[in-house]
């Protein structure tokens, strides 16, 4: 790989790479937590009210989010996969009332907050490190664990300056 530039362009795609495991995982997080609300708010309708909205569901209000407290959080609002119908025009909120289900969906959140936290922590990591570098050459010296994470040369970059080419051409020039 030829002495290339490390752009602001290009930082930002190796920090997009470098967090995509933790948004996976936190995006399955978040979908459990979203099946555990639907089932209990689900339960929560009648069966009736599901057949009707299932129908005829333009005459339902209908959400595609909801609001929950448990014991051990702070009110949380989680999305659901597909609409469901709903007694109010904004999000409808439930209180989760069984222990287990509590300190689930606690260790969940918890566990998502974990996971954003290092995300940020990697990004910022990448950016000291690549600005500081600056080319390609330097990050496969310093930090070879990145250049994994860096796009192929892209086709507006420009190579790093050469200096000793530089200094040869000055030299040269004033020999004249």
């Amino acid at each position: 790989m030829e002495n290339y530039i490390i752009t602001k362009q290009i930082i930002e795609i190796a920090k997009e790479k470098a967090i995509q495991p933790f948004l996976k995982k936190i995006s399955e997080l978040k979908g459990e937590a979203s099946e555990i609300v639907s089932e209990i708010y689900g339960a929560q309708i009648p069966a009736q009210v599901k057949n009707l909205f299932n129908k005829h569901p333009n005459y339902f209000n209908r959400t595609y989010k909801v609001g929950f407290r448990c014991n051990d959080l702070d009110y949380k609002i989680v999305s659901l996969k597909g609409a469901i119908p709903s007694t109010c025009s904004g999000t409808p909120t439930i209180i989760i009332e069984s222990d287990e289900t509590s300190k689930r969906l606690f260790n969940i959140f918890s566990n998502v907050e974990k996971l954003e936290s290092d995300a940020h922590a990697l990004k910022r990591s990448i950016n000291v490190v690549l600005s500081q570098n600056k080319s390609y050459n330097k990050v496969k010296s310093n930090c070879p664990q990145l250049i994994e994470f860096l796009p192929e040369i892209m086709k507006n970059n420009v190579p790093a300056l050469n200096y000793t080419d530089l200094i040869e051409k000055i030299n040269n020039s004033k020999s004249l």
